[in-house]
């Protein structure tokens, strides 16, 4: 059931749209619930509710909390703790709800003020990880054999903003994802590995998925930090298609391909209509009858999207 519509930043690109939230339900029988963004421009972003409880950790559920519960007002502690409880699929202790307060105070996330004799909650503004991260370079390398591809992706980023950076959003040419472990990706940052339940779905549908990776450090004011994306997917479209959830100054974009047919990338602009097209670093015919194509673009705007295609095949809009 729809309801009714409003305004609200979107969680995919952070643009204020017209917002509605839905329900469809997947090839395994089960029921999703969706916000779908309607942009001025006609650009349509989703964003998917809720993560299987049974997969869900209490920090998982919290951060859901946070995002999905909690908008401009203030909150009791009992009011956020049956928030949680809803998401989280069962009752927790007061003390893992204090806890998870004090860590969200610390991460510049929550805000908490004394009113008369009570306490109160609110979520921090400009929390949008997006909003916070600067991308200075970053390089993505498909290779795409028969119905899979392979992706190595490098991001150089830093923090700009007045917050801690806990979290980076990255988009991915696949969908529709209902697992983390079906997108089979490693991901790596200066540190070390990221663990794989530090790798989260925000949205999926059609050709898109978005996730949320979790650093390993938070990145305080100034910092910063780079993540290494190495993982494969298999390809159920005649086009690969993502938008981009940060602006990047320079972005490198490298395909192979095993098909006869000549591999053109392009970038949609915010209006979702325009193209405009890339230098062009190399192209050509690989040995084996293939084709491989590089480019870079500059400065790239949050929201745009990246269209690749293979020869003249036609893309929906």
């Amino acid at each position: 059931m729809t309801r009714r519509s409003s305004q609200k930043q979107c969680k995919v690109c952070g643009a204020v749209a017209t917002v509605k939230r839905y329900s469809s339900k997947g090839r395994n029988g089960k029921i999703y619930h969706y916000e779908k963004f309607s942009h001025r421009n006609g650009v349509v972003h989703y964003y998917r509710l809720g993560q299987e409880r049974n997969k869900m950790t209490i920090s998982d559920a919290f951060a859901q909390t946070i995002d999905t519960k909690l908008g401009e007002g203030k909150y009791r502690f009992k009011d956020l703790k049956l928030m949680f409880e809803s998401i989280y699929g069962s009752p927790v202790s007061n003390t893992t709800i204090s806890r998870n307060l004090v860590k969200s105070i610390k991460l510049n996330l929550i805000d908490r003020v004394t009113e008369g004799n009570t306490i109160l909650y609110s979520r921090k503004l400009e929390r949008d990880s997006g909003q916070l991260i600067k991308i200075s370079n970053a390089s993505m390398s498909y290779l795409v054999f028969k119905n899979m591809a392979s992706i190595i992706a490098f991001l150089n980023f830093g923090n700009p903003g007045n917050q801690v950076l806990t979290k980076i959003p990255v988009t991915l040419p696949i969908g529709v994802i209902e697992l983390p472990r079906q997108l089979n990706l490693k991901a790596f940052d200066q540190i070390s590995e990221i663990p794989s339940s530090s790798i989260n779905i925000t949205y999926s549908y059609a050709g898109q998925t978005g996730i949320s990776i979790d650093l390993n450090r938070p990145l305080r004011p100034g910092e910063s930090d780079f993540i290494f994306l190495n993982g494969n997917f298999e390809v159920r479209e005649k086009f690969l298609k993502f938008a981009l959830p940060f602006s990047v100054d320079k972005l490198r974009i490298n395909v192979d391909s095993e098909s006869n047919q000549e591999i053109i990338i392009r970038k949609r602009l915010l209006d979702g209509l325009k193209e405009s097209d890339p230098e062009v670093v190399r192209r050509g015919k690989s040995g084996s009858g293939g084709f491989y194509t590089e480019v870079m673009f500059e400065n790239v705007m949050k929201g745009e999207v990246i269209v690749i295609t293979f020869g003249e095949e036609n893309l929906e809009h």
